[in-house]
């Protein structure tokens, strides 16, 4: 192998590596420093609900998922303001290490490593939704079951989250089975705490037929209410799998036909070139 080639790949690591114990370090002084100097962070959060209208951002942490993947359920539009700062820190570290100072490409990595958690959470709450599709099913069959059998919805909620293949639903059910199990939360408050962890049309859904059972206090009406959500899910799934497949099966056509388009006309300005035209 080149020994150029062996010192970038050395090069690349390395900076990689810096670039990712500077962050943790980073995050470790910030969490340090927050904690020392509370009035600094209610400073910031007061900043940003002038100006990012604090309650509905903070609301969106819990729907997207942002709490739940950074383990803060407390977690303030400011803290996440700079947790993002550090991201977009250790982006332009290690845009200089590889690139050295061009001022064009330390704006584009300071832009691109702010945003960047932004994009990947809102992948992977599309990611996760795609999981309680699949996941919800169960959950009401092992609610249908376990209510029929006379067991308390708290334990029945516990033994939905086991069934749940969605690490995020699976621990979110258990939350909510705590906090219906405390008698200083309203099941009405512990239900919304729930629906507000999520950004689901699914989880919407779910949540009022939770409202129900507690509304009707009968187990009966109730079951009939999970047999209809049931079927309607596995309908909605059945229906969604089918688009795509449609759509991957559009996908790889649209794909062969621009490869063969492409080699066609490849093959046509090989021509004209062996036969010494313009092209």
């Amino acid at each position: 192998m080149d020994k150029k080639l062996i010192v970038d790949i050395v090069i690349v690591l390395s900076a990689l590596g810096v670039s990712i114990s500077v962050f943790f370090l980073l995050k470790q002084l910030f969490a340090k420093l927050f904690a020392r100097a509370p009035d600094l962070q209610i400073q910031i959060n007061k900043n940003l609900k002038k100006r990012l209208s604090y309650g509905p951002k903070q609301k969106e942490l819990a729907k997207l998922g942002i709490m739940y993947r950074l383990n803060d359920y407390d977690l303030t539009p400011g803290r996440y303001a700079i947790i993002k700062s550090i991201a977009s820190a250790v982006l332009v570290l290690l845009d200089i290490l590889l690139f050295g100072t061009n001022p064009l490409y330390i704006v584009i990595a300071a832009i691109l490593g702010y945003f960047l958690l932004d994009f990947y959470y809102k992948h992977e709450n599309k990611s996760d939704n795609d999981e309680i599709e699949r996941d919800i099913n169960r959950v009401y069959i092992v609610l249908n079951v376990s209510l029929n059998s006379n067991i308390y919805i708290v334990d029945a909620l516990v033994q939905a989250a086991e069934v749940a293949r969605c690490d995020r639903l699976k621990k979110e059910l258990m939350i909510l089975s705590q906090n219906l199990s405390q008698k200083s939360i309203l099941a009405e408050e512990a239900i919304q705490t729930f629906s507000n962890h999520f950004n689901s049309s699914t989880i919407r859904s779910f949540c009022n037929l939770l409202r129900a059972y507690f509304l009707y206090g009968d187990t009966d009406s109730y079951s009939k209410d999970l047999v209809n959500s049931v079927a309607n899910s596995a309908k909605a799934q059945a229906i969604k799998d089918q688009n795509d497949m449609e759509n991957k099966g559009q996908a790889l056509t649209m794909a062969f036909f621009v490869i063969i388009i492409f080699a066609v006309v490849y093959v046509v300005i090989s021509s004209f070139s062996s036969m010494g035209s313009i092209f």
